[in-house]
């Protein structure tokens, strides 16, 4: 088991504070939230970057992804304002090469909600196009651009197993992948295994929590309708042998080095043997 967390769980404290969580803890990686205050694009200079890189080293912890902020203003690439479209390509390929520079062999990345006067086919035709280039920057980098699938209250473009294949179909390039968030997938009533199925060779990451069953929460894991112990030995029977990142968001904020520590004994007594 390689096992990571979202820095965004620590997004009221600095980075450094991630990293020394993440080697406190025994983690393997830390996975970089792209946004202020821990590493927004715009702000991080060559300087930065090593600093980063040596936080990780300190603390004997490897980046497992680099997560830009897609699901909140100012970014979107499936926006209805050209402007924004265009802001976020260029937000995309900067945090491609900020991977590249931290060693962190994947850029995760989602299509969030494009507006309710949007038409589907038009936005996704787009949207392909777009993911070509950043495909092609991140095949020259040699690092991953990994599709995360939303829930219906966060999209209305790629929510199943089904349009994520779709998608990547579309764009036909080896630097796009898939990850599985855990909520997606249960409120869709699709099976869990059906993602490692379908993607075979292409599916190496995994976001960690429980879920309410009904919206997008990420419940902590030992709250939530999921009998976790069961998704994982399902997973691991399928041949799933990559990263397992632990997602939890508000309102697990105001102490996270308590559902961190929580976290972490619950994942080894999964995978005791």
């Amino acid at each position: 088991m390689q096992l990571s967390f979202l820095s965004y769980l620590f997004r009221r404290f600095p980075l450094e504070y991630s990293f020394a969580a993440a080697g406190r803890y025994g983690f393997d990686g830390v996975e970089i939230w792209g946004a202020r205050p821990h590493a927004y694009p715009p702000d991080l200079d060559a300087g930065e970057i090593a600093d980063i890189r040596r936080a990780a080293r300190e603390n004997r912890v490897r980046i497992s992804a680099y997560t830009p902020e897609l699901l909140a203003y100012p970014y979107n690439l499936v926006s209805p304002l050209e402007k924004e479209r265009e802001e976020t390509q260029r937000y995309l390929a900067r945090s491609l090469e900020i991977a590249a520079e931290l060693e962190a062999e994947r850029v995760l990345f989602t299509l969030p909600h494009p507006g309710y006067a949007a038409r589907r086919e038009k936005v996704l035709a787009e949207a392909v196009q777009r993911l070509k280039q950043l495909s092609d920057l991140a095949q020259r980098l040699g690092v991953k651009l990994m599709l995360e699938t939303l829930s219906p209250s966060e999209s209305s473009l790629i929510t199943t197993a089904d349009e994520a294949q779709d998608l990547l179909e579309q764009v036909a390039s080896d630097a796009m992948t898939v990850m599985l968030d855990l909520v997606p997938p249960t409120i869709a009533n699709e099976p869990l295994a059906s993602y490692l199925d379908r993607f075979a060779g292409r599916l190496d990451y995994v976001h960690v929590c429980n879920s309410d069953g009904a919206s997008e929460f990420h419940a902590e894991l030992g709250q939530g309708v999921l009998p976790l112990q069961d998704v994982f030995d399902v997973l691991q029977r399928h041949g799933f042998d990559g990263w397992y990142s632990i997602e939890l968001l508000s309102p697990y904020f105001r102490d996270p080095e308590l559902y961190l520590a929580n976290s972490k004994r619950l994942m080894d007594s999964f995978f005791r043997k």
